[in-house]
């Protein structure tokens, strides 16, 4: 699958992730490195697909469109993974895609 603006999400697979800086988002943010015909993509704050391009929401609680309490779910992903990256690991996502329509 290659990226329709606004339209597709990642593919399905697995990639590192590294806490960059985000010119769009004014501050650091989880970045998904290595994503076949994507650049940028970044986990953030959203509820549903009208919140992203094609980037993993991260959420506390799934709803039939999307994700709930998503500012507090990034907020903890992001101090994880900036721990881990300070005691010397890699962090990886492994991304599935659900069929269309369905969220999993």
């Amino acid at each position: 699958m290659w990226k329709v603006p606004g339209a597709t999400a990642i593919p399905a697979g697995r990639y590192p992730v590294r806490m960059t800086w985000s010119k769009r988002f004014q501050r650091v943010t989880p970045e998904i490195l290595n994503v076949p015909g994507y650049e940028g993509v970044r986990m953030h704050p959203g509820n549903d697909a009208e919140d992203t391009e094609g980037c993993p929401l991260p959420g506390r609680r799934k709803t039939s469109t999307g994700v709930l309490e998503s500012v507090a779910a990034c907020a903890a992903l992001d101090l994880k993974i900036a721990k881990a990256e300070q005691d010397g690991g890699q962090v990886w996502i492994d991304v599935r895609n659900p069929p269309p329509g369905m969220v999993s």
